[in-house]
């Protein structure tokens, strides 16, 4: 999920303790745990990291394994607020969910002539990203989201 004028915040405020940083990560986890079982991608192993560097113009990214249920989510370290966070989260394994159809247009791309990929390309990565936007958005509104009943005491 690439990151559209956003200032960056760092992700513990005024509090750079390593204690604050843990608790952001242990949120981190709690949600990214939560969507995958909703998601229903409770057979994948996923892992979550973070990324320090304030020049990344990313809030995050998912990188599937070729031909095995795993993947990597980088998060960025200095996401606004826990809502972020998880709306970055659903977004990312939501990516996982269309994976196939992903593959699917990769496929489509390799039989273009070599001057329409790069047409190719730009169109499909901004309505995959549009469609992945649309469908987390509305996951997480029918959900409430969890960062809503993390706040709740439950």
């Amino acid at each position: 999920m690439r990151i559209a004028g956003t200032k960056a915040y760092p992700v513990v405020g005024s509090d750079p303790s390593t204690a604050a940083v843990d608790r952001w990560h242990a949120v981190g986890e709690k949600v990214l745990r939560y969507w995958q079982e909703n998601l229903r991608l409770g057979d994948w192993r996923i892992t979550l990291r973070w990324n320090d560097d304030r020049a990344w113009d990313f809030f995050g990214m998912v990188t599937p394994a070729d031909g095995r249920p795993e993947a990597g989510v980088l998060l960025w370290s200095y996401l606004p607020d826990e809502e972020t966070m998880e709306r970055t989260i659903v977004h990312e394994l939501t990516h996982l969910v269309l994976m196939d159809l992903c593959r699917l247009g990769e496929q489509w791309r390799e039989q273009l002539p070599e001057e329409m990929r790069v047409v190719h390309d730009a169109q499909w990565s901004e309505q995959i990203e549009q469609a992945v936007d649309h469908i987390a958005m509305a996951f997480d509104a029918l959900a409430g989201g969890l960062i809503s009943t993390l706040d709740a005491g439950e």
